[in-house]
């Protein structure tokens, strides 16, 4: 039986592996004028559209492979590799095509650091000995892609992204590599770029909800809200993608906040019991 299902936790991989490559594909085309977008379509849009697609892939993949009980050295190797390239490397092309290419030298810098920042954090996880299904030890990098393709998609939606957008009824072929991003967007994804990776690399406790994976473990409220969420992520994809992925590190910042508080309570504790004892 495990032979039989051991293949599809792999092929899903893969799938993670393609939505990265393409999107990387999507956004130099447009960059090196290799082809030709109209103005309807925004090679940026599309590429960070991919990496939401990598993203679900990279969510399916896990699930299936530990509900089939069919996770292997194998798989988790390939895995690495194409959580890298999909939440590492991609975004940080995109990114720099976008918006960062605009600073320079420096904007350089940005997008290799959160590059490398993702390796870093991928190699970790895997050198780590035990796996804790409560919390994740920095920020896991598809949480980080996400957060950083779903504010383009956000302000993109919002009509703040751009300067200016051409009409949509214009025939003319545009290069998307030369629209000019708001001065807000030209100093704020980078300033942002560079806290998430940041935060991949520190030793913040990040929630997981592998311990929820099991049909024995995950509570009725926990499927309903999932549910819920999807039914509202599709009839408003682009800002509820960004609630969703800012939200889960803001409610981690917290909860990490939390449990440290709570450590350093729990260590004050017995020195007053101590004390009144005496």
């Amino acid at each position: 039986m495990k032979n039989k299902f051991s293949i599809i936790p792999n092929l899903l991989t893969t799938g993670n592996l393609i939505c990265g490559f393409l999107a990387i594909l999507i956004a130099l085309t447009d960059a090196l004028k290799l082809t030709f977008y109209s103005d309807f379509i925004n090679p940026f849009i599309l590429s960070s559209w991919l990496i939401l697609g990598a993203m679900i892939f990279d969510m399916l993949d896990g699930i299936v492979a530990r509900l089939t009980r069919t996770d292997s050295q194998f798989g988790k190797e390939l895995d690495s590799l194409a959580d890298l390239t999909s939440f590492g490397i991609a975004p940080a092309v995109i990114l720099y095509l976008s918006v960062l290419w605009r600073l320079g030298k420096i904007g350089i810098g940005i997008a290799a650091a959160y590059a490398v920042f993702a390796a870093f954090r991928l190699a970790r996880f895997n050198a780590m000995k035990k796996e804790d299904l409560k919390n994740f030890t920095g920020l896991p990098t598809p949480a980080a892609a996400g957060v950083m393709v779903s504010y383009v998609l956000f302000a993109q939606w919002g009509e703040w992204y751009y300067v200016t957008i051409p009409h949509p009824n214009s025939l003319a072929m545009i290069n998307w590599y030369n629209v000019t991003v708001t001065k807000f967007n030209a100093y704020f994804l980078p300033g942002l770029m560079i806290v998430i990776a940041l935060l991949m690399v520190s030793n913040i406790k990040f929630i997981s909800l592998k311990k929820y994976v099991n049909k024995e473990k995950a509570p009725f409220i926990v499927i309903v809200s999932t549910g819920l969420a999807a039914l509202v992520f599709f009839l408003r994809p682009e800002p509820m993608f960004f609630a969703v992925t800012l939200g889960y590190v803001i409610i981690s910042l917290i909860n990490d906040g939390y449990l440290k508080l709570k450590k350093i309570k729990g260590r004050d504790f017995p020195k007053k019991v101590k004390k009144l004892g005496s």
